[in-house]
């Protein structure tokens, strides 16, 4: 494996965690962002 290739493995195992858990937080968020606006109504 080169240079270049370690450095685009690393970053992929760092982002792409990152991106999930963003991901899963801002499904959370509209959710409940949802459900406030069903109560309210």
């Amino acid at each position: 494996m080169s240079k270049q290739q370690q450095i685009k493995y690393l970053i992929e195992c760092y982002t792409i965690p990152f991106e999930t858990a963003y991901e899963k937080l801002s499904v959370k968020v509209w959710n409940m962002m949802m459900e406030a606006e069903e109560i309210r109504d």
